[in-house]
């Protein structure tokens, strides 16, 4: 008798980064995520979050206490998150 795996898609709802800056951070973001088809969808003091169907994104402003540690990509925590799109032209325009 053989085995039957069954793949379930998973979905990871939000994901959260905290920035240095969030107003540079939201101005940047902000172009991408709207080129990408992302909607505004939170909006706070200390942070905001975009979403996309069932995918949400979430920015919030880092503790002061914490601004000064650095980031590294090779150190714990996220180093890659990417997106796609079909063609360039989508992001141009």
């Amino acid at each position: 008798m053989g085995v039957i795996i069954l793949i379930v898609p998973i979905m990871i709802h939000p994901i959260e980064m905290y920035v240095r800056n969030l107003k540079t951070s939201r101005k940047f973001y902000s172009f991408l995520l709207e080129a990408l088809g992302y909607e505004l969808y939170q909006e706070w003091e200390e942070g905001f979050s975009y979403k996309r169907q069932e995918t949400c994104l979430v920015f919030v402003q880092v503790d002061a206490v914490y601004q000064d540690k650095g980031y590294h990509r090779k150190q714990v925590g996220l180093n890659h998150l990417a997106s796609q799109l079909k063609t360039v032209n989508k992001l141009m325009h």
